[in-house]
């Protein structure tokens, strides 16, 4: 096969490495850790006899990822090479077998093709993700309170204090790739389709299209630059699980970005507010609001997005409303000092800095100071 196996097979050829007479809902779950390690959330998995690592949970994934330099440093056996895409960008990448893995010490799985990626894509510490197939083949839960992953092989539990979602865990077509799960929330009184993902860093991001049918993605609407193009605003109201979030950061795809199956996501910044359980035989989600508080998820205090010019940055974006706008700086300006490296540090300072520019444009130099402040 030219992906990893886990989400088609996990049902199939599951094994418990703890006491089988735990496999019963009436006798209880199968009990392992999870943890929330900056923007993550993560479970150890062991390799075998090389180790066990932190592997994140990605419910938005449709495919298992690996650092590639940790599969080449554990000589993990070839998988061939698939045409997917992994942080936006769309390649040939090699993969990789795990011939044998322990997930949190309660399930064991065989024959695993994960996806390779760079150091930089998963963060510090992280060694790999797993995809939606971890969640949505038996029936199970992520407790955030008490930072466990509980599973049912053989059961379903009662749901105590759980509310069921408007919701949907969909496997695509031909079983190639992990299912996704999408629900339902409402922005600003509207209500729409979200895909859920545990490994999405933003609170919540709309589609293009979305936005602009809000009326979110207007150039008289404070917002913040972000990258490729894309922008940071403010919503006033956010409903999902049967509560009310106000204020909330949300992420404006661009108009070259497309993604057809949702109006939008929630990720885990505020999903980890929710205890979330899978019910695969009845392909709905479950939810129980905890003790958390939405994590954090910020933008740029200046209000600018650049791009390095040779030795000087290139102005692409001003937001709204910021520091950026207020110094009247435009997109097209030249920023001539500081460099490049130490500009792009500048923009993104605390609350309070002053940053110093120079502003080239065709009609000569001029200078201009930001202090950087939240805008939205």
């Amino acid at each position: 096969m030219l992906r990893r196996r886990f989400c088609s097979s996990l049902g199939a050829t599951l094994a418990v490495t703890a006491s089988p007479t735990l496999a019963s809902a009436d006798d209880g779950p199968l009990v392992g850790p999870i943890q929330l390690v900056g923007s993550r959330v993560v479970m150890p998995v062991s390799i075998g006899n090389a180790g066990t690592f932190l592997f994140a949970i990605d419910t938005g994934g449709a495919f298992s990822l690996i650092r590639e330099d940790l599969a080449r440093q554990l000589s993990l056996p070839d998988g061939g090479t698939l045409n997917v895409g992994v942080g936006g960008v769309t390649g040939f990448r090699n993969t990789f077998v795990i011939s044998d893995a322990s997930f949190a010490g309660i399930i064991r799985q065989r024959n695993i093709l994960l996806v390779g990626v760079g150091p930089h894509v998963l963060g510090d510490r992280i060694a790999g993700a797993l995809a939606s197939g971890i969640l949505a083949t038996v029936f199970s839960e992520l407790d955030f309170d008490a930072l466990q992953w509980r599973v049912w092989p053989t059961g379903r539990p009662k749901l105590e204090g759980f509310t069921r979602l408007d919701s949907t865990i969909t496997r695509p077509e031909g079983g190639r790739w992990s299912p996704f799960m999408t629900a339902s929330g409402v922005v600003n009184g509207t209500r729409l389709r979200f895909l859920l993902d545990t490994g999405g860093l933003s609170l919540v991001r709309l589609n293009h299209h979305t936005a602009r049918t809000l009326g979110l993605w207007s150039d008289d609407r404070p917002f913040a630059p972000a990258r490729n193009g894309a922008r940071i605003i403010r919503l006033e109201k956010m409903e999902f699980a049967g509560y009310t979030f106000e204020g909330l950061l949300a992420l404006l795809l661009p108009d070259n970005q497309v993604v057809d199956i949702s109006d939008g996501l929630i990720g885990l910044p505020l999903l980890r507010c929710f205890n979330l359980a899978c019910d695969p035989v009845q392909r709905v989600l479950w939810t129980r609001r905890n003790s958390l508080s939405p994590g954090p998820f910020t933008y740029a205090l200046s209000g600018l997005a650049v791009t390095q010019a040779g030795e000087a940055a290139r102005v692409t974006a001003v937001g709204k409303g910021s520091p950026g706008e207020q110094a009247g700086i435009h997109p097209g300006d030249t920023i001539l000092s500081p460099p490049p490296q130490a500009l792009q540090q500048a923009l993104n300072g605390p609350p309070g800095a002053t940053i110093s520019l120079t502003i080239g444009r065709d009609s000569g130099q001029s200078s201009a100071t930001l202090t950087l402040r939240a805008y939205l």
